[in-house]
């Protein structure tokens, strides 16, 4: 629900405190803010992200799994709250629906996941070193995940690689960082 909030609102261009940004590519940002980037391919290196005509559906496909696995795990009475924020980040972004901002969104998905079932939220790229580690593992798992993709179409959920374990280990290790930090905070002497 919470995503399908934040989808909702960053589709609703009449904010006017967007930052006016223009892509590299020189499409004003007029042209890409709040929409699904109809008729934009986009790469990173040699991964092309997925058809602009296909997004629409992705992102309700998207949507639809996450209150799944919500309703699931509520149903159970347990959840993991760090793999389902690093399963739907990295999602999201291997999606790519925007012209801009895809990254940005992905870490903001993250943190409402993380905030609202554990109670933390996780800087991630603060530092240059962090970045660099953090897109190298986004691109390893997009790459890993778009090579074996047609090889797995047959496989149930339950089977199928998780391509984001090494964003959630990543994501985990930030999560603990935080609650050091606030832990220090707090400290009274």
């Amino acid at each position: 629900m919470a995503i399908a909030v934040i989808i909702h609102h960053s589709q609703d261009s009449s904010h006017s405190d967007r930052r006016k940004i223009d892509t590299e590519q020189g499409i004003s940002w007029a042209d890409y803010s709040g929409m699904y980037r109809d008729g934009y391919e986009v790469c990173a290196g040699p991964h092309q992200f997925l058809d602009p005509r296909l997004v629409p559906g992705a992102m309700k496909v998207m949507t639809k799994s996450l209150d799944e696995d919500i309703r699931a795990a509520t149903e159970c009475g347990k959840i993991d709250p760090v793999a389902i924020a690093a399963k739907y980040c990295h999602t999201f972004v291997n999606i790519h629906p925007f012209v801009d901002g895809n990254g940005r969104t992905c870490r903001l998905i993250l943190n409402v996941l993380l905030l609202k079932y554990a109670g933390v939220l996780v800087c991630i790229g603060e530092e240059k070193d962090d970045r660099k580690k953090y897109f190298g593992i986004a691109a390893s798992a997009s790459m890993a995940e778009a090579s074996a993709h047609d090889d797995l179409d047959d496989l149930d959920e339950s089977h199928r690689p998780k391509y984001y374990k090494e964003l959630a280990s990543f994501t985990l290790q930030h999560a603990a960082t935080s609650l050091r930090k606030l832990t220090e905070l707090v400290k009274t002497d």
